[in-house]
C-alpha cells in the first residue's frame, strides 16, 4: 500500500476538543484485494495524545482526471430504505473539497481541479432516513501527475529521446526532483494519398481498355517503397485489373452498361498504397462509365397501318407509333419524332403520338395517305418506318355530313321562300279581284263613266 496524502502537516489550536478529528489519512494499494490496516508506529514525543480511527461504514476510492469539467458526476451513492423512507445526503469532514453532493446521492465536481494543490481528499459521505443513519468512506484521488502527450512525435524528424525532470510539493515539504525520460521509437508507418477520395470518367468499352489516369498522390513516411493494388472489398465486382506501377484501372471483360443491373454506370474503388512491409494507405476512386452510340431506335413494327373516317376530328389523335433504344439514359435513348412524305394532313408529337392538322372530308373515300416516320435518339441513331392511313366514309351518311351540302341547302331554301312568296300574291288578287292583272282601254274607260269621246 501507499500513503497519498503523507508527509503532510496540520496546525491545531489549544482548545482543540477531544475526538475531533484532525487529518485524513488516504491509502491506496495496488492490487485492490488486499485488506489494509493503518496504526500509529511512533510519535515524537512519545505518547503523543492522539489515535487513528478506521472508518465505520463501507469505503471506496476514485480517480479524477484534473482535467474533469465542472458539474461531471464522478461518483453515485447507492443506497435505499428497507421502510422506503425518503433519504438525505451530505458530505462531512471536508469543508474545502471541490465536491458536493446532491440530494439524489451524485457526487459532483463543484469547482476546478486543474490547478489544485491537494491532489487527494478523503471524507464521510452521510446517508440518512430520519432514524438512522449509515457513512461510507470516499477517497478521490486526482490524477494531476498524469503525463499526456499534446502533440504527435515523429520518428522520422529525428528527435527520438526527451528528458522532463520534475518538481513535487505539498505546500510545506518538497521532494527530490525527479526525471522521466521518454523514447520514441520507430513503427512502420502506411503510405498516404494526398486526397481521401479521386474521380476519373471513361467510356464502356473493351478488355484490357485502360482508363484516364486518376493522378494518384502518393508519399510514404519511411521512405519505403510502395505498389498499388485494391484494398480487401475494393473491387466488389471484378471485372478490372490495377497497374501495380501506374494505379491504372482496367477492364478486364468487354463492359457494356446498357445493361445496368449487371455492369452498373457508377463505380467506387477502395485503392491502396502497399509499401514493401506490408502496410497500407487507401483512397476512394470514383468512376463514372459514359454510354456509347451502339444502338439505334428500334420500332415494333416494320409497317403501321391504320383506318379512320373522313370526319375524324381535326387536332384528334389518331395513333401511336413509338420506338425504343438500347442504349443506357439519359442521353442516347431519349427519342425524337418527325414526318416525312404526305404531312399536309398528320403531324407527330414527341412521344410519338400522331394526329390529324386538317380536315379529311374533301378526301376520296378509300384513299391510303401514306408517310414516314423517323424516330431519332439523343446520340444521332436514327430509324425510319412506314405508316399508311386509309380514310373510308364517315359514320354518317346524311346529307349535312358534307359541309358543301350545307351551302346547297340554304340556297335552295332561299329560292323555295320566294317561289311560295309568288304564289302567295297571285292567290290573293284572284281572291279579291277575281283576277291578277288586268289592262283596260280608254273606250272602255269612258263608257263606264257615262260620256263619250
Amino acid at each position: 500500500p501507499q500513503f497519498l496524502n503523507l508527509p503532510a502537516s496540520v496546525d491545531i489550536h489549544e482548545a482543540t476538543s477531544v475526538e475531533t478529528l484532525l487529518y485524513n489519512i488516504s491509502v491506496i494499494d495496488q492490487s485492490g484485494n488486499d485488506t489494509v490496516s493503518c496504526s500509529i508506529s511512533s510519535t515524537t514525543p512519545t505518547s503523543a495524545p492522539f489515535i487513528v480511527k478506521y472508518r465505520t461504514g463501507t469505503s471506496a476510492t476514485i480517480s479524477v482526471s484534473s482535467v474533469t469539467a465542472v458539474g461531471t458526476v464522478i461518483y453515485e451513492v447507492n443506497a435505499s430504505d428497507a421502510e422506503g423512507d425518503p433519504l438525505s445526503y451530505s458530505i462531512q469532514g471536508c469543508g474545502s473539497c471541490a465536491v458536493q453532493i446532491t440530494q439524489g446521492g451524485q457526487i459532483i465536481l463543484r469547482t476546478s481541479i486543474a490547478s489544485v494543490q491537494q491532489y487527494s481528499y478523503a471524507f464521510y459521505i452521510r446517508v440518512a432516513d430520519g432514524t438512522t443513519t449509515s457513512q461510507e468512506v470516499l477517497a478521490v484521488i486526482i490524477n494531476a501527475g498524469a503525463v499526456t502527450l499534446i502533440e504527435a512525435v515523429d520518428y522520422e524528424s529525428n528527435l527520438t529521446q526527451f528528458a522532463i525532470t520534475f518538481d513535487v510539493t505539498d505546500g510545506k515539504n518538497a521532494a527530490t526532483p525527479g526525471t522521466l525520460t521518454i523514447n520514441v521509437l520507430d513503427i512502420n508507418e502506411p503510405p498516404e494519398f494526398e486526397r481521401t477520395i479521386y474521380y476519373t470518367t471513361h467510356d464502356e468499352c473493351c478488355n484490357g481498355r485502360e482508363f484516364s489516369v486518376a493522378g494518384f498522390t502518393v508519399t510514404d513516411p519511411d521512405g519505403d517503397t510502395f505498389h498499388y493494388d485494391f484494398a480487401p472489398g475494393g473491387d466488389d465486382h471484378h471485372r478490372f485489373q490495377i497497374s501495380a506501377t501506374t494505379g491504372r484501372i482496367r477492364y478486364q471483360v468487354d463492359y457494356d452498361i446498357d445493361s445496368p443491373t449487371n455492369m452498373p454506370a457508377d463505380l467506387v474503388f477502395i485503392i491502396g498504397a502497399v509499401d514493401a512491409r506490408g502496410q497500407t494507405g487507401t483512397t476512394s476512386l470514383i468512376v463514372t462509365i459514359t454510354d456509347r452510340a451502339e444502338h439505334s431506335p428500334e420500332f415494333a413494327e416494320s409497317l403501321y397501318t391504320t383506318t379512320i373516317y373522313n370526319d375524324h376530328q381535326v387536332s384528334s389523335a389518331v395513333f401511336y407509333v413509338s420506338a425504343t433504344d438500347k442504349d443506357y439514359g439519359p442521353t442516347c435513348n431519349a427519342l425524337t419524332y418527325i414526318l416525312f412524305g404526305q404531312t399536309d394532313y398528320f403531324a407527330i408529337s414527341n412521344d410519338g403520338l400522331i394526329r390529324t392538322t386538317t380536315p379529311l372530308e374533301s378526301i376520296v373515300n378509300d384513299t391510303v395517305l401514306s408517310f414516314v416516320v423517323q424516330a431519332t435518339d439523343g446520340c444521332g441513331s436514327s430509324t425510319n418506318v412506314s405508316v399508311e392511313v386509309t380514310i373510308v366514309p364517315g359514320t354518317t351518311t346524311g346529307f349535312f355530313d358534307n359541309t358543301s351540302n350545307i351551302a346547297y341547302f340554304v340556297g335552295g331554301l332561299a329560292g323555295a321562300g320566294l317561289v311560295i312568296l309568288g304564289i302567295s300574291f297571285v292567290i290573293f288578287r284572284m281572291v279579291k279581284h277575281g283576277y291578277v292583272f288586268r289592262k283596260e282601254s280608254c273606250f272602255q274607260r269612258k263608257s263606264n263613266g257615262n260620256h263619250t269621246e
